[in-house]
């Protein structure tokens, strides 16, 4: 017996995509978005004003659909301190 997880030969593997399931585009899950960002936003400003709301599920539901319209927010990115600097040039010929 192998690790959990892991292929096991002579056994049907049952992760991925059911049979069957229709793949979307990215495009027509960020069109489908779209249509309820208003209600998102809605969801959010009424649980930010309901101090006796539980925002948890509510607010991540809220959070994907603006996520799947809009894209996630950036994240800034920080160097490793220590490192070797590295000098980029464009237009000159290599030595």
């Amino acid at each position: 017996m192998g690790r959990p997880g892991t292929f096991q030969k002579g056994h049907k593997s049952t992760g991925g995509c059911p049979k069957g399931h229709k793949r979307i585009s990215p495009e027509a899950g960020r069109d489908w978005a779209m249509r309820y960002l208003d209600a998102a936003n809605a969801t959010m400003l009424k649980l930010m004003k309901d101090e006796n709301a539980d925002p948890g599920v509510r607010l991540r539901a809220a959070l994907a659909v603006q996520e799947r319209a809009w894209g996630k927010v950036p994240q800034a990115v920080e160097g490793v301190t220590g490192g070797v600097p590295i000098e980029l040039r464009w237009g000159e010929p290599p030595l």
